[in-house]
């Protein structure tokens, strides 16, 4: 934590490897009897990984309270793992952690987010679901029983939902001067007798014509 009160979200150093492979340990232990082996994190060698320059961590309380893996690709950025000390867990870290991942995406120009979790951390499946997160696959996975998710970042969705708006918008003005250059043509003049009761008067057209435009 900074001085301030801010949590922030740094590059792991070569310091944090022992503390970034205890926290992921102690995160993941409870599932080893769930699943009947260690889950793939616990096998990861941290060392490496931070030389790789994939690890991120967040300090709470002056030690690594929460470990995010990234790996960048070039039409998306793996979230290959996500994990927050158990003392810590429900109090915000791993939003804070998958947020992050978000601006990270979005720093590279990238617009999707993906990641998988183990068939079997049921919490994991309704964690990642309510942060907007969409089931695309299940598939055994070297050895284990995984489930796939992706999301798009939330500014590329702005950016399409701009992109449909300005098609809409389009599409009505087209509408709307296309309307307008029937109605001002010149048209053949009825003979309408003023004395003749309404029902008998030519219908005007030019309700429909505003029906269409309030549709757009």
């Amino acid at each position: 934590m900074s001085a301030d009160g801010d949590v922030i979200v740094r590059p792991a150093r070569p310091s944090d490897a022992s503390a970034v492979t205890d926290l992921v340990h102690d995160a993941y232990r409870h599932y080893v009897t769930r699943i009947g082996r260690q889950p793939a994190p616990m096998s990861v060698d941290y060392v490496q990984a931070i030389a790789d320059g994939i690890v991120w961590v967040v300090d709470v309380d002056d030690q690594v309270g929460g470990v995010i893996v990234l790996e960048d690709a070039t039409d998306h950025v793996l979230i290959d793992n996500v994990a927050v000390r158990p003392t810590l867990q429900g109090r915000g870290v791993g939003s804070l952690l998958l947020e992050f991942a978000e601006q990270h995406a979005r720093a590279r120009g990238v617009g999707e987010l993906r990641l998988y979790t183990n068939e079997r951390m049921t919490e994991n499946l309704a964690y990642y679901a309510r942060r907007g997160y969409t089931e695309v696959d299940r598939r055994t996975e070297a050895g284990f029983r995984r489930v796939f998710f992706k999301r798009r970042c939330r500014s590329a969705d702005r950016r399409a939902a701009r992109r449909r708006a300005r098609r809409s918008f389009h599409g009505c003005d087209r509408t709307y001067r296309a309307l307008r250059r029937h109605r001002q043509s010149p048209r053949p003049t009825a003979n309408v007798d003023a004395a003749a009761p309404r029902r008998t008067r030519p219908k005007v057209e030019g309700r429909r014509y505003r029906s269409v435009i309030d549709r757009c």
